[in-house]
């Protein structure tokens, strides 16, 4: 992660929601409020995800998909997402 993050960057690295309250906002809530409270202190934001259905949940919330890979030896998928929240008045 560290060649998509420099020193004032921020990695946001566990974000969950219980499988029955998903689909009510309470995620995009609580990144909204993380990146508001980021753009005090950070440049951007960076993230990973290995599951398919949170790429769309992290676009439209403004990241972008610098890079999608597989790690070779286990066939899991892996996005990397950054966003920049300096100055930026977000989603």
């Amino acid at each position: 992660m560290s060649r998509f993050a420099a020193d004032d960057d921020a990695y946001i690295y566990s974000v969950g929601v219980e499988p029955e309250l998903a689909g009510r906002g309470i995620g995009s809530r609580l990144m909204r409020d993380a990146l508001a409270r980021l753009r005090q202190h950070c440049r951007s934001c960076v993230l990973r995800t290995e599951q398919p259905k949170n790429v769309r949940f992290y676009q439209k919330l403004g990241f972008e998909c610098v890079e999608h890979t597989v790690v070779p030896v286990t066939g899991v998928p892996v996005w990397f997402f950054v966003q920049r929240v300096e100055g930026n008045s977000g989603p």
